[in-house]
């Protein structure tokens, strides 16, 4: 039951949101005392123009009731304990005043809408129309001295007003609830789109950062870590070699340098000056050689590929000799690329120890895994198997003509 509670409650919020529109209508006051004029109106003419002790009756009544609707009515719409109160004055009403005039049922006109506005429940609304209308009708019938014809027409009158005004009512009720359960359901669906668009700046922050993790391994990391191996290495060296070593670690930095700038500006492009791929990645082989003493074969062909493209392939082409240079313990290795119909390969081979026992989900890192991302973002596809005989082959193969990521 407690359930059943809390699932409606939203509902329940909602219609109570509408009987406060409800509540804050001007109409309300136009309509009950436009009914009570006309009620006036209609005794007053029926009494023939005079002042006579029944139609005094019905005007005090109906300033009462005038008097009351502001002060218990309206506020009887969302609270009960002023409602009731004035959902009883009505049922008195309807039973003095149509035992003084029986054409006060006129009010009846108003009294059962009010009526189904202070009691929110269909039953409770039924039934406190049910009471208003047999006080009304049995003021209709004492009013005329209970004849036969009379008690006939009263019922009559009644059982047809009080049928019209259940179905009225049933229909409007029916026609709120409607009403709530869309705001209701419009609530749930702006409280999702704000769930879902915190949802998708959590995830592009998210991205984000991957992204930049990446790019720092790709990038700075790299860079740094071969001006420690470059610094250990000059520590070991005679003097005439030591400028070798020192000059290295400046171009290292100064490369460091440049992408740490290019990544703060949120570019992460390639530091390059433009120059072809092949020129890029002979230029990269040839500082791995100069800092690892492997010797790096370069093979480029004719390559036509988009910007985006060149720096997936020459950041692969980072992390795959850096990976050489930190696992393989290899003597040579060589770099491929090559351009299909469909597609661009890049096969970077070593003669190393070879992959051994590795498998994609032991690795922790950002190597092979910020590889994988990197290249998935543009549609391709990563391969890490043992080579023939002796080594490792990395196979990174990017689709032309859907690749729509970025670096």
């Amino acid at each position: 039951m407690a359930d059943d509670a809390a699932a409606h409650r939203p509902t329940r919020v909602a219609a109570d949101r509408l009987r406060d529109r409800v509540v804050e209508s001007r109409w309300w006051f136009v309509v009950f005392y436009g009914v009570v004029v006309v009620t006036a109106i209609v005794v007053w003419l029926e009494q023939g123009g005079q002042v006579r002790a029944a139609g005094v009756t019905v005007w005090v009544t109906l300033a009462i009731l005038a008097t009351a609707f502001p002060l218990l009515g309206v506020p009887g719409f969302t609270d009960l304990r002023r409602g009731i109160p004035f959902a009883a004055l009505l049922v008195v009403a309807l039973g003095v005043g149509t035992a003084s005039e029986p054409d006060f049922l006129v009010f009846q006109a108003v009294a059962f809408p009010v009526l189904w506005c202070i009691f929110d429940s269909p039953a409770a609304a039924i039934a406190a129309t049910g009471v208003a209308a047999g006080a009304g009708g049995f003021g209709f019938a004492a009013g005329l001295g209970f004849p036969a014809n009379a008690v006939a027409q009263a019922v009559v009158i009644q059982v047809i007003s009080m049928a019209f005004n259940v179905t009225m009512g049933l229909w409007v009720s029916h026609v709120t609830a409607i009403g709530a359960e869309r705001a209701r359901l419009l609530e749930q669906l702006r409280a999702t789109q704000g769930e879902l668009q915190t949802l998708h700046r959590d995830a592009g922050a998210a991205g984000e950062r991957e992204r930049i993790a990446r790019e720092l391994h790709d990038t700075i990391a790299q860079s740094l870590t071969s001006i420690v191996m470059l610094a250990q290495r000059a520590r070991r060296e005679d003097a005439p070699a030591v400028g070798d070593a020192i000059e290295l670690i400046e171009t290292t930095a100064r490369e460091a340098l440049g992408e740490t700038r290019s990544l703060v500006a949120a570019t992460a492009r390639v530091p390059s000056d433009g120059s072809p791929l092949a020129e890029s990645f002979a230029r990269l082989a040839e500082r791995f050689r100069r800092e690892t003493a492997v010797d790096v074969r370069v093979r480029v062909g004719p390559v036509t590929v988009p910007r985006d493209l060149e720096v997936v392939l020459l950041r692969c082409a980072q992390e795959g000799l850096a990976n050489v240079r930190k696992h393989a313990q290899a003597a040579t290795a060589s770099v491929g690329l090559e351009q299909q119909p469909d597609s661009v390969v890049l096969t970077i081979v070593d003669d190393g120890v070879g992959p051994g026992a590795y498998r994609p989900e032991q690795e922790h890192g950002f190597g092979l895994n910020g590889m994988r991302d990197r290249v998935g973002l543009v549609g391709g596809t990563v391969e890490f198997t043992a080579a023939e005989g002796r080594g490792a082959v990395l196979h990174v193969r990017l689709p032309i003509q859907t690749a729509e990521g970025t670096a």
